[in-house]
């Protein structure tokens, strides 16, 4: 599994775990870290390991690090999990976990589950070494040399090690391996960047071994591969010359990798029964693979797997373990960790070095007990253990060792001396104890120290006074009470640690444990602590309100020495920052004071001139004066909290003036920013302007941020603060200062009171600081825009080009740029030729526009864009006229004041305008006198118009497109836009094929922004699918809502027009549109909101108005009555499930989605069901197929019935074929395979056709009960290049189709990975073909009736293999299953006539009318005119009531074959088929056959030669050349041999013989040609059998030069006589019962010069084919004698005679009973018997005698001679009639006194009395002759061996007995001793210990070590050697 540690660096604490999961089987696959078992099972424990941890505070990644068998307990799964820092509550869920005994739904066992903490060190390395990321050390010279010596590789990074970025890491699997004799030798290796294949070089001592995947080494047992991204080296047989130094090389690059192979001796280890196959077992009980024993890396936890091993030798960088046979790098040495099972690398060291080692085993980190002792051994010998029931008594298992219970028990009644006992019983050290440290698991060893003592009662005394009746007036933060001095002390001086909360809002630092935290209590005392407590909501929920900033201290003294040294103390609230973010050009602190003070910043300031300095000390004053009026504000929040009853200043206000300010200060940090990117822009280009203007009296001007005369000015409603920041004009004196430097509170004579602020007013909070100019920024930031040399080419485009406007009025251009392949699209700015742009100009995004727009704005203006170095332009020209509204054309005169007419108005420069044209809010005058001194009054806009803040009107349905179009960016403000999981931004389009996203607002715009084009594929106008009601009567002074739905291509916009004009304003109404889903909402219904209310969708492509209107009338109701003056509003706690918002509106009420009601939003309306997040309109809305609108949740069931909708392939395809999406190309008899377990394989190009896998019919039908449930399988592919854009789940019923697309496919679908995919039946994971939304009414419609199930086959563009595995499909039934109900199936009432859970089907008696919604209404079935059945010449009888039926048809309905025929199809003229039966009888049926097929492809490798020749059957003509076989197809070109003459392609024997069953099939091939002249007139195709011959001749002409396919139908129909007849069914089945020629055409014109045959395909049936179902076939009952489909055969005894019908009748061979089987055409005899011959048996062979024709058995008797006599002379007597010896002599025997007796060797047929001689063997011993013709005892007797048994054997010596055995044993072994015999001489001596020797060592090796250990205590030995 692959694994980096670079996702977890920041995690520090390591959980290393073992963990027994009893329930999964353990394979050896799990062994291997690259298989589909390790990866599958791995993920799945590790994403339940982590979701077990998700709740706890921090970061945590699990990794499984490997799978182990234990032969007692089971499979063991060892996993490391990651954390951010070490928490005790992390062990206490994992222990609870396993005491469960379930980790999500994986079953798992307290027996050998090991917890051990491993925690990160920041112990710095050495100056000679290299730190890596994971905090290993290694040597300094390492880094950045190609090879991977930090486990973690970060030694070759680009960005940690500082190396180059192209430079490729070479990661190996094992640095050093160790291979034993005559096994094998593997090493592996991966590679980070891309390499090519050809640059991967294996070589030993600079010997070339191979090159990529290319073997060179001329040894073969030598290979190199590449196996998904692992290159491979495997040598076989190992020897001790494979022993050295191996060299993995990246050409070209100099990287290299060195591979060290040791060759061991030791024989390979033998394997447990008790372990899986291939493994041993430890002495512990582990089972390891047997190749890991005696490889020099101890891994049994006693070290036994390195017991008996070789010696080995250790290099001079290694260093040897002490007590094990086994050597370590020496930079391990002194590492803090025990390397060594003896752990002897750390003995001696004064001061080891700790770091971090991220791999993983189980052998023992540190095998000793918790309190230091040794730990005893195991009831089985060994130190491991598993449970407490193998420790020995006074012990437990505790981690896998037997330690005393005294010491590790936490439930011990006494604590040892200097330790503390907390109150659950756990023992930790004393000094741990009031270290502001949580080390008890309760927090005991904290809750008793006078500093959490005195905090508490702090806490009393606030709690106590908060609770005392409230003072007539609110108290100043003065005279608050302070806290004791203790407190006071201790809280000054406390910094809380990692473990603590500190409350954010208190003068005194208080600290408590996080558990604390959400826990009900108010421990903080302000409720800080219980706020956001909802942290686990989606992420989309708005965030909680932002508390309000802590008061600042009373006083300097309080301040100093809150901060620490290394951090920034902030001047108006005391928050401490870090030091490094004090002068960074960002504001951190709120008042920006680690900004002001700073040496740019005053440069800056100095550089505004006399007129904006401000010095220092004045605006600390401002700050402080504001900080005061904030701390104000605050402590009257906290007053009116702790005094609820008192009216004075609410909460709310303080809340609220915060919510203003922090969104005034988004809102002007954006605004500065985009100015400053603007201009640093523009002066970074002024040059290329100008040089691209080509004008050399122009000049375009750029002014810097911070020059005192720049042209970028404030807004005509905004003021510009002394420092040049702008705020709205409102904001100045209203005593609070809004501008950096207070300025806008400066110089007020008469300070306006302030107001309360406007429920939409933006809010403001410290400006951020000019900034230094910066490059352009990519607006696109998820566009890839390549920095390399290969740069595209950049378009660049303005629309318009040219525009001519009246000064006044306002114009906008359009600029976009583009790289040529739509990948990019680079960033553009406006300039103006001449000078800078119009103070009036506004540029976002490429649109400039300019408002109001002045004569002097006339020129040309220039778009710029920069990409990759190169620039590009594009201009656009704007012509401003004059133009008064009187302006008199041919005169330049104005007129007068007096002049004017009397429905016209003078204008401050004379001009006249239209009384109507003045304060309309538009400039008529060119001085705009006539706007001026205007009464306040708002432009009004149209219904479907958004009003800018500046006035401005544009269309709603370019709100929060991410375009400016208002020009202020009101329109992009307050966008709820949720964030999209695709890759694009909420305001882009993601292309289909999910590679690129785009600007919504260039979707369907009328250009190709994709590069597939799709931003314009399917654009239509919108059509409103679900309008409002069409009546409403509500009460006055409620709240209603009207919904309304359209569908459109973009999505459409939503709005409300009420009698043609606007609604209400908000907040009283809320207009939402989301999805094309609008809801209207108005609270507080009055007379003024009747009427009739108009539904109106928009987009790009046009706007329709749902019909009918909704009349709303407003009727009164009895006054409710008031609440109490007194009483607070009460705020309505909101459903997230069902509200718009989880915080109530202004009027304390829930904005509930369209589908929910209630004061809390939690009930679902009439006619919806089910309450869940995952409905966007909050309840499922009843669909019920459009017949009832009552439902509610079904009680059915979930399953996932392998019998129904389970796909396991389990050797079987279960019905899955293959198809392209449309269906159109069927393959069924793809060649599948099932090499991999579960899975369904096709091993096989595609030939650039998307193929997808069709589910069979049981996924398909009504599967309306699937909705809510998942769709899941898995599969896996091989191949390289582009990923196939085509949808991953294609769904068709209905005459719809919608499809399902995998997100970030590129990431998910890897080559050789099998990855599951899992889909919810949710109409949001659905789309259209054209990219449109699915709409629930669409899904449900397709599941009502499911025609087709596919799931993609081809997954990129060079596929080699594709896999599909384990698919299921839940649906829902009606009885209990443990799968959950299934909540989101509807239950609907349905009308009569309806059945069903949707009321998708008709019910009995009621049939389908064809009209109404979606299916069409049921209605009662009607009598009608008889419906007649497929054979029937019109599908409904006449008049009279009577079927007229085909020919072969009969039946009342027509719908039976007639008699002596079959197979009825409505396609078949006759009805059905009549029965051939080759004339022997007349009974058939279809047949149950299935079709498979011949065929020859030369594209797939196949090598048949076909031999050309003539039609001429008699004297046919072929050429002497012969065809040629390409890789592609068998080509001919000599056709000058063959003159005037049509050469045909001559099938092979395969294609001919029986193919009866080929009626109802095709024959398919596929040609190509070429030449000139004109074409050969001749057939196409000739079939020849039985002497019948029939052609076929295509109608189509063929095409030269091109590929041709032809496929003919195997029916009478399609075929001719070569007379030009028709031909019938009969000559057919005749000619395919016995075809012996199948010509297919190869000449096509007079000059061919070419002819290629590429394949040919001939269709059949068999019994046991893949294909179809093969109906046209018939099935005979044949008669006795014949057999076949259509007894085209004789039955095996019969042979074919004359007469009869078309083939002949089949008669009974005549064989005389000496036969069984004759041919089948001519009657002769076949394998006659009983000494018979002749055709019909009827003869004796040569040398028998007798009358063959008698008929039996005995009828041929051998001739009457003697058998010869050959007894090589030793029978005196001679022979029997059979030729047997009847006496042997000479020590003979056999039949024919062949061979020497037992116990005599010799040569027997010599034929002499001296052939056999006496065997020199003791006790009788046979004896033969060996290969060096030497005499050989075959058996000795006990204690002799040799080869003439004369020598004593091992164990015996010679007997001093002058009688008896000669040999006897060398001594009695008894219980108690061992007796020996006495040496027989001294010269005997030396023998007699060598014999002793070996007869010990046989001893030992019988028994047992065990025994052995056992023996050696109990016997005692006593010698009786004599010595000398």
């Amino acid at each position: 599994m692959a694994f980096s540690l670079f996702s977890v660096v920041s995690l520090t604490v390591i959980y290393r775990l073992t963990i027994n999961f009893p329930e999964l089987p353990y394979t050896a696959e799990l062994k291997n870290l690259e298989s589909e078992e390790f990866l599958v099972n791995s993920k799945h424990i590790a994403h339940e390991i982590q979701h077990l941890v998700k709740d706890l505070e921090g970061r945590h990644t699990a990794r499984v690090v490997d799978f182990k068998y234990h032969k007692i307990i089971g499979s063991l799964v060892y996993v490391d999990l990651y954390a951010e820092k070490e928490s005790p509550r992390v062990s206490d869920v994992l222990l609870s976990a396993i005491k469960s005994g379930k980790i999500g739904n994986l079953t798992v066992s307290d027996e050998g589950f090991e917890l051990h903490v491993v925690r990160d060190s920041s112990t710095a390395c050495a100056a000679t070494e290299f730190t890596c990321l994971d905090k290993t050390c290694i040597p300094a010279d390492q880094r950045c040399d190609g090879r991977r010596d930090c486990p973690d590789g970060s030694d070759e990074h680009k960005d940690h090690g500082k190396c180059k970025q192209h430079q490729p890491i070479i990661h190996q699997t094992e640095k050093i391996v160790f291979a034993q004799k005559h096994g094998s030798i593997h090493l592996s290796a991966s590679i980070d960047n891309s390499v090519k294949d050809s640059q991967i070089a294996w070589s030993k001592d600079s010997v070339l071994l191979g090159v990529g995947s290319l073997t060179l080494a001329e040894d073969g047992r030598v290979t190199v591969y590449k196996k998904g991204d692992k290159h491979h080296l495997h040598i076989q047989n190992a020897t001790d010359s494979d022993d050295g130094t191996y060299k993995m090389i990246i050409q070209g690059m100099n990287v290299e990798a060195d591979f060290e192979v040791r060759i061991t001796s030791d024989h390979l280890a033998i394997e447990s029964d008790e372990c899986p196959s291939g493994e041993r077992s430890c002495k512990s009980g582990h089972c390891l693979p047997a190749s890991q024993f005696c490889d020099r890396r101890v891994q049994c936890p006693d070290g036994d797997d390195e017991e008996n091993c070789s010696e080995v030798q250790c290099k001079s960088n290694e260093f040897r373990c002490e007590s094990t046979n086994v050597c370590v790098p020496t930079v391990v040495v002194c590492d803090g960790w025990k390397d060594c099972h003896d752990g002897s690398d750390e003995k001696t060291c004064s001061h080891p070095r700790k770091t971090y080692k991220p791999h993983h085993n189980h052998v023992k980190v540190n095998a000793m007990c918790q309190d230091g002792s040794e730990p005893e051994f195991s009831l089985h010998g060994s130190s491991y253990c598993w449970s407490n029931k193998v420790c020995p008594s006074l012990t437990e298992c505790v981690h896998g060792l037997c330690c005393p219970i005294s010491k590790t028990r936490k439930r011990q009644s006494e604590c040892l001396e200097g330790q503390f006992k907390c109150n659950t019983g756990q023992c930790i050290e004393d000094s741990q104890k009031c270290n502001r440290k949580y080390d008890c698991a309760d927090g005991s060893d904290e809750t008793t120290c006078d500093y959490y003592l005195a905090v508490q009662k702090y806490h009393e005394q606030q709690e106590r006074q908060d609770s005392q009746p409230a003072p007539t007036h609110a108290p100043s933060h003065h005279q608050q009470p302070p806290p004791p001095a203790s407190t006071e002390e201790q809280s000054d001086n406390l910094v809380c640690n990692d473990q603590e909360f500190r409350c954010p809002y208190l003068a005194q630092t208080r600290c408590f444990h996080y558990d604390k935290l959400c826990d009900g209590v108010d421990d903080c005392g302000d409720g800080s602590d219980e706020t956001n407590c909802d942290s686990n909501e989606d992420q989309d929920q708005p965030a909680a309100p932002i508390p309000p900033p802590a008061p600042a201290p009373a006083s300097a003294e309080e301040m100093s020495g809150r901060c620490l040294e290394r951090q920034f103390e902030c001047k108006r609230d005391g928050k401490c920052i870090d030091k490094t973010l004090e002068c960074n050009h960002k504001y951190d602190c709120e008042d920006g004071s680690d900004e002001t003070e700073c040496e740019y910043f005053k440069a800056a300031m100095a550089r505004r001139g006399e007129s904006s300095t401000v010095s220092t000390t004045t605006e600390q004053q401002h700050h402080q004066q504001h900080h005061q009026q904030q701390h104000q504000g605050h402590h009257q929040h906290r007053q009116a909290q702790q005094h609820p009853a008192q009216p004075a200043q609410p909460s709310h206000d303080a809340h609220e003036e915060l919510r203003r300010r922090l969104e005034e200060h988004h809102r002007r940090e954006e605004e500065h920013r985009r100015r400053q990117e603007e201009e640093s822009r523009a002066r970074a280009h002024q040059q290329s302007l100008l040089h691209a203007s080509q004008v050399e009296s122009t000049e375009v001007t750029f002014h810097d941020e911070y020059d005192g005369d720049s042209g970028v000015g404030c807004l005509e409603h905004e003021f510009q603060c002394a420092i040049g920041e702008c705020i709205d004009k409102r904001r100045v004196c209203d005593t609070r200062p809004d501008c950096l430097d207070a300025s806008d509170e400066q110089n007020c004579s008469d300070r306006a009171q302030p107001s309360q602020p406007d429920h939409h007013q933006q809010h403001h909070v410290a400006q951020p600081p000019p900034s230094l100019p910066s490059a352009p920024v990519n607006n696109y930031p998820d566009q890839d825009i390549d920095s390399s040399d290969e740069t595209s080419d950049v378009q660049i485009t303005v629309f318009p080009s040219e525009k001519e406007v009246r000064d006044g009025r306002d114009v906008s251009f359009e600029c976009r740029a583009r790289t040529s392949d739509n990948s990019v699209y680079p960033t553009v700015r406006w300039a103006r030729v001449g000078g800078p742009l119009p103070s009036s100009a506004h540029d976002s995004g490429g649109r400039l526009t300019i408002n109001p727009v002045s004569l002097s704005d006339a020129g040309t203006y220039i778009c710029v864009s920069d990409y990759n170095g190169q620039t590009v332009e594009a201009r656009a020209t704007l012509n401003v006229v004059s133009y008064g509204p009187q302006e008199v054309s041919n005169s330049n005169v104005l007129r007068q004041s007096g002049q004017c007419m009397a429905d016209e108005k003078a204008c401050g420069n004379n001009e006249c305008v239209k009384n109507d044209y003045v304060c309309d809010g538009e400039p008529d005058c060119r001085d705009r006198s006539d706007e001026a001194n205007c009464p306040a009054m708002s432009r009004t806009c149209e219904p479907n118009e958004f009003k800018c803040n500046n006035n401005k009107c544009v269309q709603k349905m370019w709100l929060c497109d991410g375009d400016d179009d208002c020009g202020d960016n009101s329109d992009e403000l307050n966008c709820n836009a949720k964030p999209s999981d695709n890759g694009c931004k909420p305001t882009e389009f993601q292309c289909h094929d999910r590679r690129q996203c785009v600007p919504s607002s260039f979707h369907c715009d009328g250009t190709n922004d994709c590069h597939d084009g799709s931003d314009e594929v399917g654009c239509v106008q919108p059509t409103v699918v679900d309008p409002p009601q069409t009546n409403l009567q509500v009460p006055r002074g409620s709240t209603f809502s009207l919904t309304c739905k359209a569908v459109a291509v973009p999505e459409p916009y939503i709005n409300w027009r009420l009698n043609w004009g606007p609604v209400c304003e908000p907040p009283r109404c809320l207009q939402t549109s989301e999805g094309g889903y609008g809801t209207l909402t108005i609270h507080d219904a009055q007379p003024v909101d009747q009427g009739a209310y108009t539904c109106e969708a928009i987009n790009v492509k046009g706007r329709v108005l749902a019909t009918p209107d909704c009349i709303v009338r407003v009727v009164d109701e009895q006054p409710r009555p008031q609440p109490p003056p007194t009483a607070p509003p009460q705020r309505a706690t909101c459903d997230t499930r069902g509200a718009v918002s989880p915080y109530p509106n202004n009027y304390g009420s829930c904005d509930c989605k369209s589908q929910v009601t209630g004061p809390n939003c939690d009930q679902c309306k009439p006619g919806a069901f089910h309450l869940s997040e995952k409905s966007p309109e909050g309840c499922l809305k009843c669909f019920c197929f459009g017949v009832s609108n009552d439902c509610r949740s079904s009680g059915y069931y979930r399953t996932k019935d392998a019998a129904c909708d389970r796909l396991m392939f389990a050797g079987d395809a279960e019905g899955v074929t293959m198809s392209d999406i449309e269906e159109r190309s069927i393959d069924r008899n793809a060649p599948y395979s099932f090499f991999k377990t579960g899975y369904l394989t096709f091993d096989g190009t595609t030939d650039g056709v998307t193929k997808y896998w069709r589910l069979p019919q049981r996924f398909l039908g009504d599967k309306v009960t699937a909705y809510g449930g998942k769709m899941e399988f898995e599969i896996e592919f091989a191949g390289q290049g582009s990923h196939s854009s085509e949808p991953m789940v294609v769904l068709k019923g209905n005459q719809n189709i919608l499809v399902h697309r995998v997100r970030n496919q590129e990431h998910v679908l890897r080559s050789d990975s099998p990855v599951r995919i899992t889909v919810e039946t949710y109409e949001t994971n659905y789309e259209q073909l054209n990219g449109a939304a699915a709409t629930r009414e669409d899904l449900l419609m397709v599941l009502a009736d499911l025609d087709a199930f596919l799931i993609r086959a081809t997954h990129v563009a060079h596929q080699s293999s594709t896999s599909l595995g384990d698919v299921s499909w839940e649906i829902a039934v009606d009885r209990y299953t443990p799968d959950g109900l299934a909540l989101e199936v509807e239950q609907c009432v349905c009308p009569p006539g309806y059945l069903g859970t949707s009321c998708e089907d008709c019910a009995p008696g009621y049939e389908r009318s064809g009209h109404g919604p979606y299916l069409g209404t049921c209605v009662p079935i009607q009598p009608r005119h008889q419906q007649c059945g497929p054979g029937a010449l019109a599908p409904t009888a006449p008049a009279q009531g009577q079927c007229q039926c085909k020919a072969s048809v009969i039946g009342p309905n027509c719908d039976r074959c007639a008699p002596n025929s079959f197979g009825l199809a409505p396609a078949n003229p006759q009805g059905c088929i009549p029965c051939f039966c080759s004339g022997v009888t007349q009974q058939c049926s279809a047949s149950n056959y299935r079709r498979t097929s011949v065929s020859i492809d030369y594209a797939r490798g196949d090598r048949d030669q076909l031999e050309l020749t003539t039609s001429d059957s008699r004297q046919p003509f072929s050429p002497q050349t012969r065809a040629h076989v390409s890789g592609q197809a068998i080509e001919f070109r000599s056709f000058e041999e063959a003159r005037g003459q049509t050469l045909y392609w001559k099938l092979p024997e395969k294609f001919l013989g029986d193919k009866v069953t080929a009626y109802g099939g095709v024959l398919k091939y596929t040609f190509k040609f070429s030449g000139s002249g004109s074409t050969d007139q001749s057939a196409d195709v000739i079939l020849r059998g039985n002497d019948i011959a029939l052609q076929y001749k295509h109608r189509e002409p063929f095409h030269p030069d091109r590929e041709n396919n032809v496929e003919i139908k195997i029916f009478e129909t399609s075929w001719q006589r070569v007379d030009g007849q028709q031909a019938t069914r009969e000559h057919l089945l005749m000619t395919l019962a016995d075809l012996d020629t199948l010509l297919i055409k190869s000449t096509y014109n007079d000059d061919c010069t070419d002819s290629q045959l590429i394949s040919v395909n001939f269709e059949y049936a068999e019994p046991y084919g893949q294909g179809l179902t093969a109906a046209e076939v018939e099935q005979c009952i044949c008669p006795p004698g014949y057999v076949g489909t259509s007894c085209e055969d004789c039955a095996p005894g019969y042979s074919r005679t004359g007469g009869g019908l078309y083939l002949g009748l089949c008669e009974k061979c005549e064989c005389n009973g000496h036969a069984s089987q004759c041919d089948k055409e001519y009657g002769y005899c076949l394998d006659c018997q009983h000494n018979t011959e002749g055709d019909q048996c009827e003869r004796c062979k040569p040398g028998f005698v007798g009358d063959a024709r008698r008929g039996t058995p005995n009828d041929c008797q051998p001739e009457a001679t003697r058998a010869p006599c050959h007894c090589n002379n030793h029978s005196p007597r001679g022979c029997d009639s059979f030729g047997r010896c009847l006496l042997c002599e000479h020590n003979t025997e056999g039949t024919h006194c062949e061979r020497c007796k037992k116990g005599y060797y010799g040569d027997a047929t010599k034929g002499s009395p001296y052939d056999c001689t006496p065997c020199p063997c003791p006790g009788a011993s046979d004896c033969y002759l060996d290969n060096e013709g030497q005499v050989a005892c075959r058996i000795c007797p006990a204690g002799l061996e040799g080869r003439l048994c004369n020598e004593c054997a091992p164990g015996y010596t010679r007997s001093n007995k002058p009688a008896g055995r000669v040999c006897e044993p060398i001594g009695q072994v008894t219980n108690e001793d061992i007796t020996f015999v006495q040496k027989p001489h001294e010269g005997d001596f030396a023998r007699h210990s060598v014999a002793h020797s070996s007869s010990a060592n046989t001893h030992q090796n019988t028994n047992s070590s065990s025994q052995r250990r056992h023996r050696r205590r109990r016997i005692r030995v006593r010698s009786r050697f004599y010595h000398q």
